[in-house]
């Protein structure tokens, strides 16, 4: 941001190789404190996505300034990036009869203008005075609100309703803690109220040996006594060794919107996705955002499932895969959920890695069993058409916490064929851009 916003904001898009004209610009406007300008000099001739701040700051400003130039024609992908956004601003403005022009043209140097943009009124740097006293005779204006610019606190899990364990305490009390009050995610505490880390269910759960009604359906071979000293052995561990320490940790602070939220669910990091972070306040914890909360909490569009599916990298297995190659195609693709199907290729299943990283426990010999004992049958498990809104998906998703993707399936004469995937990653990437 440049200058303090004082009343008037104003998005200046250009070229860089503008920068010096458009900095003239910029003293001008903002003489007299009664004008903020947004201008971005890096990158404007990136082709990448505009940045979720860039954008940002768009949808919060008062008027979006175009600086037309010969640069702009000669390579217009950012700036024309920046211009669509403006436009479906401008058009939301007419919808609530504000007629006061969102988009001004300044050209730079007489450039010749494309098609699109004849008929508009075109400035020119002689025309600045006329143009700030008609922006400070106008004022700001009410503008249109965009939900996910509000705070963490809409949909946060508070501080005073959060579960914490200590550094010292074992595997086990979190384990236990979890399942009882049937949490995900845990804060643990160092003994003067600060954060030391962050735990969610995943890594306790992959440590502790399935229940013994799961082995039984294959097997009944297998040491008892082996069974309780792997409980207790993993049990045992120190949660100071399996939690996310704070110089690792991925947070917000209290300052941060929902769409910082979404961004910071959606992306990938180099170990994956996270499903929840702590909300901080210096290093206490003032709050838990997980993509439930958001999914339901917020008002989601009512987007079709098959407009939204994924279709490229699609994995799935056959019901006779053996477990440890269904973990392998899992981990290698860092998927969380495989459809299994049958030699017909239909949908029959479908199962989860915590589940088959509990089955791989060396204590049961099962590596080399077909998946199709330990599946998730389709119908129990659930799946979506592509007729179905979001609003059946999310329903899905926050009854059944563990699951956080389900298939998506054609059921046209009875054969059940598998044609993508949906996870709350699509829903809450659809959600920031309806907004």
């Amino acid at each position: 941001m440049c200058g303090n916003p004082i009343m008037i904001q104003i998005f200046f898009s250009h070229s860089h190789r503008d920068y010096e004209l458009v900095d003239k610009a910029q003293n001008f406007f903002e003489t007299g404190n009664q004008i903020t300008c947004w201008n971005f000099r890096k990158d404007t001739d990136i082709l990448g996505e505009i940045p979720p701040r860039v954008a940002s700051a768009i949808q919060n400003s008062d008027y979006f300034f175009l600086f037309w130039s010969k640069s702009v024609a000669h390579k217009i992908a950012w700036v024309e990036r920046e211009f669509r956004i403006a436009q479906e601003i401008q058009m939301n403005l007419r919808n609530t009869d504000d007629r006061t022009p969102f988009i001004l043209i300044i050209n730079l140097d007489n450039t010749p203008l494309p098609p699109e943009l004849d008929g508009r009124t075109i400035y020119k740097n002689t025309d600045f005075q006329r143009l700030k006293e008609n922006i400070l005779r106008i004022g700001p204006r009410q503008s249109v609100t965009n939900p996910l610019s509000n705070s963490l606190s809409a949909v946060m899990t508070p501080s005073d309703k959060l579960l914490t364990l200590s550094p010292n305490d074992r595997l086990i009390d979190a384990f236990i803690l979890m399942e009882t009050a049937e949490v995900r995610h845990l804060v643990i505490n160092n003994p003067d109220g600060t954060i030391a880390g962050f735990m969610s269910h995943r890594p306790i759960r992959k440590r502790i040996p399935p229940k013994l009604s799961e082995i039984k359906k294959v097997s009944e071979d297998f040491d008892i006594n082996q069974y309780q000293k792997a409980i207790s052995d993993a049990g045992s561990l120190p949660i100071s060794s399996i939690m996310t320490p704070f110089h690792k940790l991925i947070y917000l602070e209290e300052h941060h919107t929902l769409e910082d939220a979404i961004d910071t669910l959606v992306r990938e990091y180099n170990f994956g996705r996270i499903s929840a972070f702590p909300v901080l306040n210096g290093r206490v914890t003032v709050g838990i955002v997980s993509y439930l909360d958001l999914l339901c909490k917020l008002e989601i569009p009512p987007l079709l499932v098959g407009a939204k599916k994924k279709q490229n990298r699609l994995f799935s297995q056959s019901t006779d895969t053996p477990l440890n190659l269904v973990y392998t195609t899992m981990s290698q693709a860092n998927i969380r959920h495989m459809p299994i199907l049958d030699g017909d290729n239909r949908l029959v299943g479908l199962i989860d890695d915590v589940t088959v990283s509990w089955l791989l426990h060396p204590v049961f010999g099962l590596q080399n069993y077909p998946v199709e004992h330990f599946m998730n049958p389709i119908k129990r498990a659930g799946f979506l058409r592509d007729a179905d809104t979001f609003e059946t998906a999310i329903g899905i998703f926050c009854m059944d916490k563990d699951t956080t993707a389900l298939p998506v399936a054609d059921d046209t004469n009875g054969f059940l064929g598998l044609t993508g995937m949906l996870s709350y990653i699509d829903i809450l990437g659809s959600l920031r851009e309806s907004t």
